[in-house]
Formats: structure tokens, sequence, C-alpha cells
């Protein structure tokens, strides 16, 4: 544990005061950037999430006490950065060969993941590797764990039922290890779609 008895009643409390806002208009270097771009913005999004939770895993790594708060976001911003990555490279590159997002635009993601097959499919002569077997793998996991994107914000389903989950879930320096692959795996999937519209032969070859 990192925190003492005595480090605990001394812990300094930070109270809502006069002026706080979120948004300030005074930009410094340290400031955050927020992209307009669509594109540019889609690239930050779902490497975002799979970024942030590397870094809570990390962090639960330095201060295992944390690991029971820690490991809702973690887990949620691992499950969405899957689900992001998926929808934006579909959207992305999908029109070219005719695979589009159902119109539902749910967080299932083994029927997102279907879709995302349907397009490597169409422009991967490798589709359905080791690697691909892998990943859909992986998202039948996390489809297991949290079918709606619910089970890792909330305490309850919107019903007020509880969530049955395992306890001890994951192991939390594996499951950083197997999310790093999976981060990979989209990033070079999205360089592959990107240089094959760029310069590769007409997509209506496909």
């Amino acid at each position: 544990m990192t925190d003492s008895y005595e480090s605990i009643l001394h812990r300094r409390y930070r109270w809502p005061k006069g002026g706080d806002r979120i948004a300030q208009h005074v930009e410094k270097p340290t400031d955050a950037y927020v992209s307009q771009e669509p594109y540019e913005r889609a690239m930050f999004i779902w490497r975002g999430y799979f970024r942030a939770g590397k870094l809570l895993a990390e962090e639960c790594g330095r201060n295992p006490f944390d690991t029971n708060y820690l490991v809702y976001p973690m887990m949620f911003n691992y499950r969405h950065g899957l689900e992001v990555a998926m929808k934006e490279i579909i959207v992305e590159y999908g029109h070219h060969v005719s695979v589009y997002l159902s119109d539902d635009r749910d967080h299932n993601l083994l029927d997102l993941w279907q879709v995302y097959q349907e397009l490597n499919n169409a422009l991967n002569p490798q589709a359905g590797d080791i690697a691909d077997k892998t990943i859909g793998l992986i998202v039948q996991d996390f489809h297991g764990l949290d079918k709606s994107a619910v089970a890792f914000r909330y305490s309850t389903n919107k019903d007020g039922a509880k969530f049955k989950l395992a306890n001890g879930v994951v192991t939390v320096e594996r499951l950083k290890d197997v999310m790093e692959g999976c981060e990979h795996y989209f990033e070079a999937s999205d360089d592959f779609y990107h240089a094959l519209v760029q310069n590769g032969p007409s997509l209506s070859d496909y």
C-alpha cells in the first residue's frame, strides 16, 4: 500500500472555488490540442483510449492499492479503444468496397467485428491469419465481459440489476501486454488500408 494511515489523515482535499471552469482561453505550450479535423480526430481518439488504458495499467503496477479504483476506467478505455478503432477504420475505408456500419451504431463488439472482417476480407490478401484470429478472440473476451459498454462505467445496468463479473477478471500486466498487441494490429491495419487507397490498384478490382 502506498498510503500510510497518517498520510490519509493529512491528505489535501481540493474543494470547488469561484472561477473554476474546464476551458480557459489562455494558450500555453502544455495545453491539450483538440483537433477539429475528422480523420485526425479519429486517429487521436482511438489511439488515445488505448494509451489511456496502458497508462492506467502502468499506474496499477506502481501503486497496487489503486488497482481497485483504476480497473474500471482501464477496462473501459481498452474496450472502447477496440470499438472506436474498428468503427473509424470501417468508416474511413469501407465505402471503397461497399462495407458499412450498421444503422444501429450500438456497442456490440461481435457485430462490429463481423463488419470489420468483411472489410479485411475484401482488401487484405492475408485475411484470416493468426493475428486476425487472435484479435477476434480478444473481441469475444471483451464482449463477454461487457456486451453494451456499461459494465465498467456504472454499478448496475439500466434496469438496476447487478453485473455478473468473475472476481479477479484480469491480470493487469497480462492485459497491458495483450492490448498493446491489439493497438499495434489496428495501427498497422490503418496504415495498410491507407497505403492501398493512396497507392494500390483500383479498389474497384477487389
